[in-house]
């Protein structure tokens, strides 16, 4: 598992149909030389996981090796580890206000996949109608061709007319489909203003745990409730 962008990532692994799901969100961490990995439960079963850093790429072999929570942690380039329960619930229960919003943006950012699904099957269709236009359009540009040097016959002139039908009619259906397009971009619009202000609190949120934590641990180190890690 890697955590390669300068960000601070807190998702929730949940269980369904056996299998753990991933569901998460970013914001910024500002401390280089402190970076965290905090586990609740047991990941089979599934687990509760927050972290920071730019390369902890051992995750999963740190999660087998140490079975049940733990809460690892880089300060000043050591690496520790703590199994104590209380400071445990500590580190979760200063992360819980960051996992809630990275839940309510995942929610809000499904709803935002829905509506642009529906988008996209309307603009496929404004597509295919879009194309027939245009083709329509080229013909017809050959039939003014052809009635300019003396091919305006009847078969000509009714061809016209079908053609001209033919695109009055797929212009009503531009029409209706632009209507329906019309309330689910005002939707993604709403959406896209609740997720940013979402973002915003969960910037402001991730900042503050960040900041707690790192008091957390090095009351952790300090008082030998934290062990080096060596791995």
């Amino acid at each position: 598992m890697s955590a390669s962008l300068p960000f601070l990532l807190a998702f929730l692994l949940a269980l369904t149909g056996g299998a753990p799901v991933l569901a998460g969100s970013f914001a910024h961490g500002d401390d280089g030389d402190f970076e965290y990995a905090l586990v609740e439960a047991d990941r089979d079963k599934g687990s509760t996981i927050s972290m920071s850093g730019r390369s902890f790429d051992h995750l999963d072999r740190l999660m087998d090796e140490e079975p049940g929570a733990f809460l690892w942690f880089a300060l000043d380039g050591r690496a520790y580890l703590v199994r104590d329960q209380a400071t445990i619930d500590q580190a979760l229960s200063i992360t819980a206000p960051m996992r809630e919003l990275g839940e309510r943006q995942g929610k809000l950012g499904a709803r935002q996949g829905e509506i642009g699904a529906k988008q996209g099957a309307l603009g496929g269709r404004q597509g295919v109608l879009g194309a027939r236009q245009g083709a329509l359009a080229a013909r017809l540009a050959s039939l003014a061709t052809h009635a300019a040097f003396g091919g305006d016959g009847a078969a000509t002139r009714a061809e016209r007319r079908r053609i001209e039908d033919e695109m009055d009619e797929l212009g009503r259906q531009m029409e209706e489909l632009s209507r329906l397009m019309e309330p689910l971009s005002e939707q993604q619009e709403i959406l896209g203003e609740q997720q940013a202000a979402l973002g915003r609190k969960q910037s402001s949120a991730t900042k503050k745990a960040h900041a707690e934590l790192r008091r957390l641990v090095e009351r952790a180190k300090s008082d030998g409730r934290a062990r080096r890690y060596e791995g």
